[in-house]
């Protein structure tokens, strides 16, 4: 049974940069969106080039003219797989709650000089509190991440509202102000959170699909001269079927493939990729 092989950040990563190009001029028209589990195109992609490269394949797909199959075409099958890892895990990252993406320097010392000059405050008068001293002994301890900002100063800001009576009598260090404050700057930090979130997600959802439309491309080019080759091996569509498309790609799930009474002829399955003019694909 095949398997997927070790997950190599490095070499997905170094995939990924060398297709950066080629995945960026590919047209919109080419892209679809694709599930988020895509271990079986994965399965079926490296298969398929290891398949190509046994000896006896291999020398006869090297036979075949440049304009019909590129030398380097099951490399560049295996290249795409691993650029389609490489996007899949930085769009999970992207879904993932932001620890420390970039605030404005601003924002960050507005939050920081907030944040101590409440908790001073709060934790000397309610330090041994029963309900707020294990949390307040919590929060001197640590530095907050980003995304852990805005709930502690909503948190403030509550404390301060439900116990202005007491807190009042702090004249040097209590301000009435800053509960507002505080929760403005929340506001303000969910938002550009918020921000930077949606445009992660939305850059490598579409990386995603640059890498899943290049991988599609790149198998049926080999797979159409294989099964050429192989026309008269009963074990040809086994050993070069189509992806998953069922599994990976959203939408109605498609009808089983049926056994074609003939392979199909080789394409133009050059390594060269028929793209647009490049355009200009942004990327962390």
């Amino acid at each position: 049974m095949v398997t997927l092989p070790d997950n190599d950040s490095a070499l997905a990563l170094a995939s990924f940069e060398k297709l950066r190009a080629r995945l960026a001029a590919l047209p919109p028209e080419s892209l679809q969106p694709v599930r988020s589990d895509i271990r079986p195109l994965l399965i079926g992609a490296f298969s398929i080039s290891q398949a190509a490269r046994e000896p006896a394949l291999a020398a006869r797909l090297a036979q075949l003219p440049v304009a019909e199959l590129a030398p380097q075409t099951a490399q560049l099958l295996d290249d795409a797989a691993w650029a389609l890892w490489h996007t899949r895990a930085q769009l999970d990252k992207a879904m993932q709650p932001i620890e420390n993406s970039q605030l404005s320097a601003a924002l960050v010392e507005q939050a920081a000089v907030l944040r101590e000059r409440m908790l001073r405050v709060i934790s000397y008068w309610f330090g041994d509190d029963a309900e707020l001293g294990k949390w307040l002994a919590a929060a001197n301890r640590k530095k907050p991440a980003h995304n852990e900002l805005a709930p502690e100063l909503l948190r403030f800001a509550a404390i301060y509202r439900e116990r202005h009576e007491a807190l009042k009598a702090d004249p040097r260090h209590y301000k009435n102000e800053d509960a507002a404050v505080a929760e403005a700057c929340a506001a303000e930090i969910t938002t550009q959170l918020s921000a930077a979130t949606a445009d992660g997600i939305r850059l490598w959802t579409e990386q995603v699909a640059r890498a899943h439309a290049l991988l599609t491309q790149v198998h049926a080019d080999l797979r159409a001269a294989a099964l050429y080759l192989l026309r008269k091996d009963p074990t040809a569509l086994e050993r070069f079927p189509e992806l998953n498309a069922r599994t990976a790609i959203r939408g109605r799930p498609r009808k089983s493939t049926e056994t074609p009474s003939q392979p199909p002829p080789p394409m133009n399955a050059s390594a060269e990729v028929p793209v647009a003019p490049p355009a200009e694909v942004a990327a962390n």
